[in-house]
């Protein structure tokens, strides 16, 4: 449980300072310039997500077996990432010609940083030291917030959201460099072979194809936009990414983190994988599912209160991305258990098929059906993996998925009541939060008292340490 509280403070950290941040760049620069900036940053930021999870998949899955797995890794993808990021900056001349040369190296140079944080990133995982995790998360945000808020104080938004960011990733790296100094040497990068780089690419990229597939509706999606509507969608549909991922990231990746561990204890003692799936399932549902429904509650608060009329269409795009997510989290835990048995293959095919099907629906669309074209992508890509999903995680956990589903019911039914209850109150955002929290932990009390719910899982948890 100590670890989890970690991932937590690790993901969430100084989360709330910087979203207040990201709002007053965003009023700052309103959509369209906002826009600019999130495509000038979306194009990195698609490449390296893809590259670290190619990176951190490969390596959970190979590390107790290959221990040169870090120095290969570190000396392959510093190379790679270093040629793509020269490559990228002359494609970015040729789209932005308006924009300075160090804005753009700005942008281009997050690649090789984030190439060479996730091999750290990945052994404090393996080593499941969640508080060195937390430290460089907590410092490398406190850096990035004070040079990207004086920056925005001094009338430089655009700079400030890029240097924010990257100044981020560097002290980050930093950190771990110096706690985790000899992790790579001199001697194990020259004893790196391209055969084993190779082999970790293979057990890495279903995972970089499955995580592809989560960016290419938010950096992605940015990009087409972009090009096909304007900066003005890029710019609505960054800042909603944005306050999603406050749940997505902050809360289901850590979660997602988190149950690494505790299912690679299962796979080496032998015990019930389903057991701990159960417990550690109903813990992150328990959170996730409301926190999805949550921003539907306040999605149009947020806007209101925080960065202004401008940015009126913002709030149907937070809520309608938040129902998506927020059915999708059903199967939270299935790329780390796929991960974790090198299955993740038996999904690549479905994934790669529907993030093409989402990404031509929005480029031949987005000019007829307009700002909600990616919802509608969106929505034809998870009808498209969900049977597939289904089917891979039953056959992980060998039961029937109405157990399953009965657990993620629990919650859904609570945070509806929640939904129901919060339309009819009045004021400003806080008192919405606290209201709306009271109403689903009454509702769970209330489950849990008339013994719908099952009991021996919250017990389980009680008992847990």
């Amino acid at each position: 449980m100590k670890g989890l509280l970690w991932i937590f403070l690790e993901r969430g950290g100084v989360t709330l300072l910087s979203f207040f941040a990201t709002f007053w760049y965003a009023k700052l620069l309103g959509p369209e310039g906002y826009g600019i900036a999130a495509l000038l940053l979306s194009v990195p930021l698609l490449i390296s997500g893809f590259i670290d999870q190619v990176q951190q998949a490969s390596l959970l899955a190979n590390v107790r077996t290959n221990k040169n797995a870090y120095s290969t890794s570190f000396k392959y993808w510093a190379i790679i990432s270093i040629l793509i990021c020269v490559v990228l900056y002359f494609i970015l001349t040729f789209f932005f010609e308006s924009q300075s040369s160090f804005i753009l190296l700005i942008a281009v140079i997050h690649i090789p940083i984030s190439a060479c944080s996730k091999i750290f990133v990945s052994d404090l995982i393996c080593r499941a030291d969640y508080k060195s995790l937390a430290v460089r998360s907590f410092m490398g945000k406190i850096g990035g917030l004070i040079v990207g808020l004086t920056l925005a104080f001094y009338g430089y938004p655009i700079y400030a959201i890029l240097l924010q960011s990257l100044v981020n990733l560097v002290l980050s790296l930093m950190i771990m460099v110096y706690r985790s100094h000899t992790l790579i040497t001199r001697k194990s990068i020259m004893g790196a072979n391209l055969n084993d780089f190779c082999n970790l690419i293979r057990d890495g990229i279903p995972s970089g194809v499955s995580v592809m597939e989560q960016h290419a509706k938010s950096h992605g999606l940015v990009i087409i936009l972009g090009l096909s509507i304007g900066p003005y969608a890029s710019g609505i549909y960054s800042l909603s990414n944005k306050i999603i991922d406050l749940v997505r990231v902050n809360i289901g990746h850590g979660f997602s983190t988190w149950s690494y561990g505790q299912f690679n204890r299962v796979l080496e003692n032998g015990s019930s994988l389903f057991d701990v799936f159960k417990s550690t399932f109903f813990m992150a549902t328990i959170v996730l599912v409301p926190s999805y429904v949550g921003l539907i509650i306040i999605s149009s608060h947020i806007v209101e209160e925080y960065v202004g009329s401008q940015w009126e269409d913002a709030p149907l795009i937070i809520s309608l991305i938040s129902i998506i997510y927020l059915f999708m989290s059903f199967f939270i835990f299935l790329p780390s258990l796929q991960t974790l048995l090198k299955r993740t293959y038996n999904t690549l095919p479905i994934n790669l098929f529907s993030t093409l099907i989402m990404l031509m629906f929005v480029i031949f669309f987005s000019s007829s059906i307009g700002i909600l074209t990616p919802i509608y992508g969106m929505i034809i890509s998870s009808i498209i993996v969900i049977p597939k999903y289904a089917a891979e995680l039953r056959d992980i956990l060998s039961c029937k998925l109405s157990i399953v589903a009965k657990i993620y019911s629990y919650s859904l039914f609570c945070a509806l009541i929640m939904y129901v209850f919060s339309s009819h109150l009045e004021g400003g955002i806080i008192e919405v939060v606290f209201s709306s929290m009271f109403v689903y932990v009454l509702a769970y009390l209330f489950l849990y008292a008339l013994k719908i719910m099952d009991r021996k899982i919250i017990n389980k948890i009680i008992r847990y340490r």
